[in-house]
C-alpha cells in the first residue's frame, strides 16, 4: 500500500520531528549534538532556510522551520543523511538511524507557530529534565530568553519576537509569560518520572563498562553481551525499556539476560 503523501503547508513552515530507530539514541553526548548543530547551520547557510525553534532530546529532535526555494523534504534529507553519515561513521554503525520517514505537521496560521513552539521549547520539561525551559542548553529557548546567540545565529528568533510586539523588550517579556504559564506541566514528584533521565542513565552505564562505546554492545557476541547487560541491570533506578532504548538491543534480550542471571 503507497504511503500517504506528506500535506504541504501553505505559508512553507513545518513542526518537525524525527525519532532514533526503535526510539533508540541519536545523541550520545554532547559532542554528538554539538555535531549535529554544525551541520545544521552549514545546511541553514547552503539553502537558505529558516529556523524558528530547535530543540535536541536523546532520541529525537524537533524544528520550527521555513522552508526556502529547497523543499522541507530536500532540507530534511540532506540534515539526516549528513548526521546519520557521522553517526554511523563514529559508533562503526550502518544503516538508518530513524524511525521511518520524519514527521512533518504543515503551520498555516500565527497560533499554531506560537503553540508549535512553545511545545518544543518545554519538551525537555516534560521529558522532567530540567525545571523550565530556559535551563535546557540544547535549545533555542536561551537564545529567545537571553537574546544571545549560542551558534551563530542559528535560530530566526526576530522573526518571532516581532508578532509578540514591535518593542524588543516587550516582545522577549511576552514570550517569556507566553513559554511558562500556558500549560499544567507534571510535578518531578509523579509517579510516572522515570528515576534517571535518558542523558543521566547514559552517564551511569558509561562508569560501569569503562571504554567500551555504547553503541557497540548490541555488536559484542550474545555471551559477552549478556554478561554486560546483567552487570547493568544491577544498577539501581534502570529500567529494561530504558536499557533497550540506550544500548539499541531488543527488551527481549534485555529481560532474557536478567532470567539468565536468576
Amino acid at each position: 500500500m503507497p504511503r500517504e503523501g506528506r500535506k504541504i503547508s501553505s505559508t512553507g513552515i513545518y513542526h518537525i520531528d524525527t525519532l532514533g530507530i526503535n526510539s533508540q539514541l541519536i545523541f550520545y553526548d554532547d559532542a554528538d549534538r554539538e555535531m549535529f548543530l554544525k551541520k545544521l547551520l552549514k545546511i541553514k547557510n547552503e539553502k537558505k532556510f529558516k529556523i524558528y525553534a530547535w530543540c535536541l532530546m536523546d532520541n529525537h529532535y524537533h524544528l520550527v522551520m521555513k522552508e526556502s526555494d529547497y523543499s522541507i523534504s530536500r532540507i530534511m534529507q540532506s540534515l539526516n543523511g549528513s548526521y546519520a553519515r557521522y553517526f554511523n561513521q563514529k559508533y562503526r554503525g550502518s544503516g538508518s538511524i530513524y524511525a521511518g520517514r520524519f514527521y512533518s505537521s504543515p503551520i498555516e496560521n500565527i497560533s499554531y507557530l506560537h503553540t508549535a513552539i512553545r511545545y518544543i521549547h518545554q519538551n525537555c520539561v516534560r521529558g522532567f529534565i530540567v525545571e523550565s525551559p530556559a535551563l535546557y542548553f540544547w535549545s533555542s529557548c536561551q537564545e529567545y530568553y537571553s537574546q544571545r546567540s549560542l551558534y551563530n545565529d542559528l535560530s530566526d528568533r526576530r522573526d518571532i519576537l516581532e508578532l509578540f510586539s514591535r518593542d524588543p523588550v516587550k516582545a522577549v517579556n511576552y514570550f517569556i509569560e507566553f513559554t511558562e504559564a500556558v500549560y499544567e506541566l507534571p510535578q518531578r514528584k509523579s509517579p510516572y518520572r522515570m528515576k534517571h533521565s535518558d542523558t543521566e542513565a547514559i552517564d551511569l552505564i558509561k562508569s560501569h563498562v569503562g571504554s567500551v562505546e555504547l553503541p557497540n554492545i548490541k555488536k559484542l557476541p550474545m555471551n559477552e553481551k549478556i554478561i554486560i547487560i546483567q552487570h547493568l541491570k544491577s544498577i539501581k533506578d534502570i529500567s529494561g525499556p530504558q536499557l533497550s532504548r540506550i544500548l539499541g538491543i531488543p527488551l527481549g534480550v534485555i529481560w532474557r539476560a536478567g532470567k539468565r542471571e536468576e
